[in-house]
């Protein structure tokens, strides 16, 4: 700027093109030099301007050397059109006389291109197994003004197998084609453009992130999700307040604060953050980091405890490693109390930027040694992974997984389980991945190129972390061989989780008026044993708990503390999912007497094992109440619990949603088993509850299916969404089963996307039949079963004059049946209306008969008898249509044998159920 004057330096800002009408644009930024006195500055036309970083203001403001400015300005919304304004620099002189100097600037609206230029290509390819969860970044926005609009570079899509549906998670709002930004669902084709726009966050060194939402349907109507992450990061907060050049830590100190970032790369993979120090004399600070995988130095020294006790003058450094590559942020919470007063909640985030390219990319070193010894019960009992290929010659991965080992102890040489292999086209090849070992049918462990083919059996080995509550996966590469169908090459992998036994266990507590006011303040500091008393009478955030597991002996326990009669609310969606409660790579966790509703996807995830809920209220999820995914779910039990006004579809084209919809793992979390026990499911739309797990149990519980259109079955219980899956057993025992719609009671075997091919008992139910016509079927068998028991229930319809036209319906050719012919047992059942026996693969005269499996007259006379299916016609019929003779035993399920009560009608909720609360205006049953 210097020059005699009335000549000062001239320049002009750079020309802003944008594509978009009606929207605000932001010049670049310009830093003044060489100015020997101060200017004021201001601006010609409509633009505002802002000095530093801070906010945009249309007032004049004084100019220094080294300051920065920007302008801001809205377009229009006629195309081909200049908008010019200026920056205004003016100077009074002695004499009063004012000098000023004009520096212009140029906006540029110009009609929308069709075709990408500079352009980000986005891969949208999706995962054809539809198992994992795919997370890809988009170009983040960095370095911004807090507060400013950002608009992202356009992004091309690419690779899209069809149209999908695309939204934000969050608040984002999106252009396809540089059309009309909005934050509603949009169809995208390959080849359209995007763009995405958001505000930046209203503080400085502070970020958001979130995620384009792609969802596309299969032919099995199921959908594929796929997610791109956006994150917007603001400049770094360089301007602290300083001793001795480290953040300063005062009793005076705002109650949150951001230190400036750190930044990774290829050369330095580890951050380190800038200092903190006790300015307060005669203080004593405790300072908590809030999440794991952090080095702690007090005074240089590495620190053990995850709590430090700063001293006056004592410094404190936090360290991190990246483990992976890719741009992203990382940022690190931690809480901050004084010794002489209560805790006020203060925090400080530290953020960090992961510019790396290479983490992971280079071979790793092959280990040189492994110790272990190849013994035969390694390889007994080794469970069948099918690896066969699908109708369209796709491979089926699911079966690459081994079964996870859990609870190890620190830094031991572990084996895992042993798989089988099995449905091989080809030969396949095996390779060491980032110094893994193998051991092959009983052979020593390698790390060498080996062959296996169907029938072998592999074992994998490693060393566990030498840390507390650290999770590893161990990975072998596969190449199918130059025969094979489909040559994609993958990965056999093994998830191992060290024991979190750091510490003895402990009681916290959770509650507004608390040192700690929700569960995701000390999530990351549980151990195995740890109880977490929540306060009720208080609405809680949504947490999401992830890798942080108790053991089966010490489970952490979430325990809700009634107060004035109410438990503990959780409420809405997390931050990060549609979810209210989720627990992840999180084990052995028990949730007591809290109540859950709100999630618009779900409310409460199932991706752990050994997981329960106790005498618990979930309700109001308008998709699905409960959800355990096809993936890293292992057992899950509900007991005393209540689900209500839940499942069923929002819009039309959603998916169907369910109050309880459970699957199990088979490969990682083998003979894995939901149980729903003793619970109260009421008022729910769907199917209350649908099971694809390993084994189901159904004990005792009083199920409800109302009379609103989208309310389906009681109970479906079919298998896993894969192909060749391990069969599923399901025990249906003593439950109170209440239909107040004519539709079918229950489904098993197959709903089209996986079959049971297992074994399913239903006996010693009561099923109440509520409604003035029940022109259907109780039972529908479909696709692939082993054997059905029906025995010692007791059907009623309340309106005796009520038809009641099948009790099942069996839709399935004889292939489907396990042995290739139906196993279907019908013993000492009354049925309180007539009831015929339907069956489409048994011989013809079943489906015509006439034959009453037992008459009206059984109910009038109270007497629990055997039914006709297994006492006159049992020389005929039953020969005729199983050929079994009369000492046939059927398969039977190895749960005890209950005994059906007449009392059981009138105790069963009140005395055998917890319920949370009566139903507004309804009576309890």
């Amino acid at each position: 700027m210097f020059s005699d004057l009335g000549e000062r330096l001239q320049f002009a800002f750079e020309t802003t093109r944008t594509e978009q009408p009606n929207s605000e644009v932001i010049s670049k930024c310009v830093r003044v030099v060489d100015l020997e006195t101060e200017l004021m500055a201001s601006t010609k036309g409509v633009a505002l301007l802002s000095l530093n970083g801070e906010e945009f203001t249309n007032q004049p403001i004084l100019v220094s050397n080294n300051d920065t400015i920007q302008l801001k300005i809205s377009s229009r919304d006629e195309v081909e059109t200049t908008l010019e304004n200026s920056l205004v620099l003016s100077q009074t002189t002695t004499n009063g006389n004012v000098h000023s100097w004009n520096y212009p600037w140029k906006v540029l609206l110009e009609t929308p291109r069709t075709t990408a230029q500079n352009c980000f290509i986005a891969d949208f390819t999706f995962d054809e197994r539809r198992q994992r969860l795919r997370v890809f970044e988009l170009p983040a926005e960095k370095y911004k003004i807090p507060g400013e609009n950002v608009t992202s570079q356009c992004i091309e899509v690419t690779n899209l197998p069809k149209p999908v549906v695309a939204k934000f998670q969050r608040n984002s709002e999106f252009s396809v084609n540089y059309g009309e930004y909005s934050s509603k669902e949009k169809e995208i084709f390959n080849g359209d453009i995007i763009k995405i726009k958001n505000t930046a966050p209203v503080r400085l060194g502070n970020i958001m992130l979130d995620r384009l939402i792609l969802k596309l349907s299969l032919d099995d109507e199921t959908t594929s999700t796929t997610y791109y992450q956006w994150y917007v990061g603001n400049r770094s907060n360089d301007n602290y307040t300083s001793l001795s050049g480290c953040y300063l830590l005062s009793k005076d100190s705002a109650n949150t604060g951001i230190l400036p970032h750190s930044i990774t790369s290829n050369d330095s993979i580890s951050a380190k953050s800038t200092c903190m120090i006790n300015a307060e004399p005669n203080s004593l600070l405790e300072v908590q980091p809030v999440h794991r995988n952090l080095k702690i130095l007090v005074n240089e020294r590495p620190v053990e405890n995850g709590t430090v006790q700063l001293g006056y003058g004592d410094k404190l450094h936090l360290e991190h490693t990246f483990a992976t590559s890719g741009f992203s942020y990382a940022w690190f919470n931690l809480k901050q109390s004084w010794e002489d007063q209560a805790s006020s909640g203060s925090e400080l985030k530290w953020v960090i930027e992961n510019n790396i390219t290479s983490v992971g990319t280079t071979v790793t070193p092959v280990v040189d040694s492994f110790a272990m010894e190849v013994t035969d019960e390694m390889f007994a009992n080794c469970r069948t992974s099918p690896f066969h290929l699908r109708v369209n010659d796709t491979r089926y991965f699911q079966a690459a997984a081994f079964p996870e080992s859990l609870y190890q102890p620190l830094a031991t040489e572990l084996a895992s389980a042993c798989i089988e292999i099995d449905g091989l086209e080809t030969d396949l090849k095996i390779n060491s991945y980032q110094g893994s070992w193998f051991a092959i049918n009983g052979q020593p462990f390698t790390q060498r190129e080996s062959v296996i083919k169907n029938g072998d059996k592999v074992v994998l080995g490693t060393a566990t972390p030498s840390d507390y509550m650290q999770s590893k996966t161990v990975r072998v590469r596969v190449e199918p061989g130059a025969n094979a169908l489909d040559n994609r090459g993958f990965f056999f992998n093994w998830n191992i989780q060290t024991t979190n036994t750091e510490r003895a266990p402990q009681t916290w507590k959770i509650g507004p008026s608390q040192e700690h006011r929700q569960i995701e303040d000390i999530m990351q500091m549980l151990v195995a044993g740890d109880v977490v008393e929540v306060i009720g009478d208080s609405d809680y955030a949504p947490f999401i708990m992830k890798n942080i597991s108790g053991t089966p002996d010490l489970p952490i326990k979430i325990i809700g503390v009634e107060v004035n009669g109410k438990k503990p609310r959780f409420v809405g969606n997390h931050p990060d999912w549609e979810w209210t409660v989720g627990l992840r790579g999180s084990h052995s966790i028990e949730l007591h007497n809290i109540e859950i509703t709100g999630g618009d996807s779900l409310c409460f995830r199932h991706e752990s094992d050994n997981i329960s809920i106790h005498n618990s209220y979930i309700h109001n999820c308008p998709s699905i109440g409960i959800l355990g995914t096809d993936n890293n779910s292992g057992s899950l039990s509900i007991i005393n619990t209540e689900i209500t006004n839940s499942g069923g579809r929002a819009t039309p084209d959603a998916k169907w949603g369910h109050p309880i919809y459970v699957a199990t793992d088979p490969f990682r979390f083998p003979n894995s088993v939901l149980k729903v026990e003793r619970s109260f499911l009421h008022n729910n739309r769907g199917n209350s509850i649908k099971s694809r797990a390993e084994r189901t149990e159904l004990y005792y519980n009083w199920i409800e299916v109302s009379d609103i259109e989208q309310s389906r079955y009681a109970i479906e219980l079919i298998g896993p969404a894969l192909k060749n899956a391990p069969y599923t057993d399901q025990d249906v025992v003593g439950n109170t089963i209440i239909m107040n719609k004519a539709f079918p009671m229950a489904r098993f075997g197959n709903d089209g996307a996986g079959g049971s091919n297992g074994r399913v008992r239903f006996a010693n139910n009561i099923v109440l039949l509520n409604s003035g016509n029940f022109h259907t079927y109780l039972f529908n068998l479909s696709f692939q079963m082993t054997s059905f028991t029906v025995k010692n229930n007791l059907v009623h319809s309340v309106d005796e004059s009520t038809e009641v036209t099948w009790l099942l319906r069996e839709s399935m050719v004889l292939e489907g049946w396990h042995y290739s012919f139906p196993h279907i047992y019908v013993e000492n059942n009354t049925f309180t209306n007539e009831m015929k026996m339907k069956a489409n693969s048994m011989p013809n005269t079943v489906g015509n008969t006439s034959e009453y499996i037992l008459g009206t007259e059984r109910w009038s006379n109270n007497v629990y008898a055997r039914d006709v299916i297994s006492t006159s016609v049992h020389n005929g019929l039953v020969e005729q249509i199983w050929g079994y003779q009369e000492n046939t035993m059927p398969y039977q399920l190895d749960v005890p044998d209950y005994v059906l009560l007449d009392e059981y009608l009138v105790g069963a909720p009140l005395e055998m159920m917890l319920l949370s609360r009566p139903i507004p205006g309804e009576s309890i049953h």
